[in-house]
């Protein structure tokens, strides 16, 4: 797969199981996913992780979205808020 044929992927949540289980999912998959950007409500973390892995970091799922082409998320926030985030990003 051409890296431009990569699907450019979000973080959404860099708490424990974020970095912990996703982004290393993520990374473990580079032929296939380019991490485009990580977003967290925690400014500390988000900014700490996004740093790490190069990408930009956003606090509000709106400027990601605003900001970025994303082909897909990877939602790694607490349960209650997954249909939240994901209705937002499927409207857009």
């Amino acid at each position: 797969m051409a890296p431009h044929d990569r699907i450019r992927i979000a973080l959404i949540g860099t708490g424990k199981r974020g970095r912990n289980v996703r982004l290393p999912a993520i990374r473990m998959m580079s032929d296939r996913f380019e991490l485009a950007a990580v977003c967290d409500m925690n400014e500390e973390t988000v900014y700490h992780v996004a740093a790490e892995c190069g990408v930009p970091g956003y606090t509000r799922v709106q400027d990601l979205v605003a900001n970025e082409r994303l082909d897909a998320a990877a939602i790694s926030t607490p349960g209650d808020s997954h249909h939240a985030i994901g209705a937002y990003l499927a409207e857009r």
